[in-house]
């Protein structure tokens, strides 16, 4: 329905955005590398990925002068999809390595999964908010690779995971806030699931914009 849109990817210098961009041309959408705020302003929707620790990412995304540009966009009521580190640079601020103050899209802050465990491999996704349009995605696998979360008010966690290291623990994995919305796994790694996880959360993004 949206094919048309330009969507662009933030390559801020944080991690392989080369499975993204792939996973977002084969599902048929206009897809750029976005690393100004000049290109980020053509964009439909800005997609912000990332792997690596939070303070070394907004470091990144200041320097390459593209804060501004996310906020803007986000202000502007266009659509932005955080994935991973993505999700989590939405916060208002991190505990990694100290105290780092994020992009403050999305109230929350960041913190060390119990126990600092990591949390990596497949987990099912259980919807939180059933009314929500992210419900759709409840039930389905996917990947995840961290060891921080994302914890905010209820009113904007959509889904979650349940982990078990030591004790069986709940992790916050689809956050959103009208057109700003993070997800901790990565749907570019979680074969079909992700991608249909991609293609409906393009459009109802793009359709409620």
């Amino acid at each position: 329905m949206y094919k048309n849109a330009k969507i662009g990817v933030i390559d801020y210098q944080v991690g392989n955005l080369g499975a993204l961009t792939r996973n977002l041309n084969e599902l048929g959408y206009r897809v750029s590398k976005v690393k100004t705020a000049s290109e980020s302003a053509h964009c439909d929707l800005l997609v912000l990925p990332g792997v690596g620790s939070f303070p070394a990412a907004m470091t990144q995304i200041k320097a390459t002068g593209l804060f501004d540009a996310i906020i803007s966009h986000a202000t502007m009521n266009k659509p932005l999809l955080g994935i991973c580190l993505g999700m989590q640079l939405l916060a208002e601020h991190s505990e990694e390595s100290g105290f780092t103050t994020g992009l403050g899209l999305i109230p929350g802050k960041v913190i060390a999964l119990p126990d600092n465990v990591f949390h990596v491999g497949w987990a099912q996704m259980i919807g939180k908010n059933v009314t929500s349009k992210v419900g759709r995605f409840a039930g389905d696998w996917y990947y995840f690779n961290h060891g921080y979360q994302f914890i905010t008010d209820s009113l904007y966690s959509m889904a979650y995971v349940r982990f078990k290291a030591k004790k069986t623990f709940e992790i916050q994995t689809v956050v959103k806030k009208t057109n700003i919305m993070g997800v901790q796994f990565h749907p570019e790694k979680s074969q079909v699931a992700g991608q249909k996880f991609l293609t409906n959360t393009v459009e109802m993004l793009l359709h409620e914009t």
